[in-house]
């Protein structure tokens, strides 16, 4: 939490910071998220800006949403990487046997269940 701190205020010394950047930056310390490159960095905040002005737009007053938005660790994410990431895990639960069906129950209301 110490380095996150420290990155924050190194940042915000080192360039001009809006608001909305620095709601990025607490995102990135709230997650744990690095980023290799300055272009990363800027591609990860566009991804994120975009889902901030979704969460915005749903949780403004009189939006007529039911529900509250908010951000998660993969708000960073591009559709491209979290339907990846989704198929991946399709492709695993897919490769789990399915449990052998008993069908043949024997006399009627009688069954062992042990």
């Amino acid at each position: 939490m110490i380095f996150a701190s420290c990155l924050l205020a190194a940042v915000a010394v080192a360039t001009p910071m809006g608001a909305h950047e620095f709601e990025f930056m607490k995102f990135i310390a709230e997650w744990n998220k690095s980023y290799e490159t300055r272009e990363e960095y800027q591609h990860r905040f566009s991804l994120w800006s975009e889902i901030d002005a979704h969460v915005r737009e749903v949780n403004a007053p009189g939006s007529g949403h039911t529900h509250e938005a908010g951000h998660n660790v993969f708000s960073d994410w591009s559709e491209e990487e979290y339907g990846r990431m989704l198929a991946a895990k399709t492709a695993r639960v897919a490769e789990v046997e399915e449990p052998a069906v008993q069908t043949n129950f024997g006399k009627r209301g009688h069954h062992d269940w042990r």
